[in-house]
């Protein structure tokens, strides 16, 4: 991938779509893995609110921190492959 930084100068077209499926994949906001995303997230908020037990909600917030960790490892990764690519 290193070898093909520049290509935004010959392949107009493809970068453009690329950018659209990195920001797909990294759940961008007006794209269709943030809808999804988003509403994952406000269960997990929600979620912990309504249970009454303490120990499943410290589970429920563990949970929501390992899914945000995932989230900005995937927006890390996706925005350097975009990067170094095009």
């Amino acid at each position: 991938m290193n070898e093909l930084g520049g290509l935004h100068k010959t392949l107009k077209y493809t970068t453009i779509f690329a950018f659209i499926g990195m920001a797909s994949i990294s759940a961008m906001p007006p794209f269709n893995g943030f809808a999804s995303e988003s509403l994952i997230f406000r269960s997990f908020i929600e979620a912990t609110n309504l249970i009454q037990n303490k120990n499943i909600s410290i589970l429920i917030v563990l949970s929501l921190a390992l899914l945000a960790l995932t989230s900005s490892g995937a927006i890390y990764s996706a925005i350097k492959y975009f990067g170094i690519t095009f």
